[in-house]
């Protein structure tokens, strides 16, 4: 019988999701031209700061406290991101009850079908600045189209190395201007993202099967065959490999199911099932 590698278990799935989309975005950088925004000369290169974050906890440090804001707007341009919900996906469901395991010549481990779910992120992209938001934009939307491709390594104790869709779903604009012509401006340009992902549950050890007896009704000559595979441990190599008629085998008569013969056990019996003397 298999056992449970562990009574609980946390394969860390949602931490490598979250992982896997920061990185996505964390080599993104903005150049700040004289004149034209374009093609002038460059000024500034500015590489954009990414933080997984609530959004109303920078929200509301810029607009509860003046004092702490007036700092914070030093570092935009800058982009926050957070999970904003998760929903199963049915077009990707399994049949339940397969197993995916990994062998060596010690046995193997397995775990069963995973769970596909869908996790909706929200990506924040903050600035002070039309042009400085507007060179973050245009650098993410083309990677997306329609979806971006991760490979990432969900289950290493199985070796199970998954492709993880980030799929570019909405983008909205808030341009909440408010307070006096001298108050700074605050441009925020939200991305929704949709990661497809699987959950994994328990991962289960197993040893390996040496000895199988497997008994098949073929509805023919004989009412019921019986088929025997025996692998030698120590080699490897398979030292009975055959069909043979289990009712013969086993000291039944297959039409009355009645014992004919004698039958082998720890000690020889006859066909009563009394010791023989």
């Amino acid at each position: 019988m298999s056992e449970r590698k562990t009574t609980d278990y946390y394969h860390g799935i949602i931490k490598k999701v979250v992982g896997a989309f920061g990185a996505l975005f964390s080599n993104i950088h903005i150049t700040r031209r004289m004149g034209d925004s374009v093609t002038g000369d460059p000024a500034q290169t500015l590489k954009i700061p990414i933080s997984f974050s609530q959004r109303t906890k920078w929200w509301t440090l810029l607009t509860s406290d003046p004092a702490r804001a007036k700092q914070v707007y030093g570092t935009f341009p800058r982009m926050f991101y957070e999970i904003i919900g998760y929903t199963y996906d049915t077009s990707r469901k399994k049949n339940r009850g397969e197993a995916i395991s990994c062998t060596d010549e010690d046995g193997g481990s397995y775990t069963l079908t995973p769970a596909p779910w869908n996790i909706d992120i929200s990506l924040y992209v903050v600035g002070t600045s039309d042009e400085d938001v507007w060179q973050i934009v245009e650098q993410i939307i083309p990677l997306f189209n329609p979806d971006y491709s991760i490979k990432v390594k969900m289950l290493p104790e199985l070796n199970v190395a998954s492709d993880l869709p980030i799929s570019l779903t909405s983008i909205a604009l808030e341009d909440p201007y408010e307070g006096s012509p001298n108050d700074p401006r605050i441009i925020v340009y939200t991305l929704t993202f949709t990661a497809k992902t699987e959950f994994y549950g328990r991962v289960y050890e197993g040893g390996i099967i040496y000895d199988v007896q497997y008994n098949v009704d073929d509805m023919q000559e004989n009412p019921l065959s019986h088929y025997h595979l025996v692998v030698d441990s120590s080699t490897g190599e398979i030292v009975i490999d055959e069909w043979t008629d289990f009712y013969s085998n086993n000291g039944y008569d297959p039409n009355t199911g009645e014992v004919v013969g004698e039958v082998v056990g720890d000690e020889d019996q006859d066909a009563e099932g009394e010791t023989k003397p």
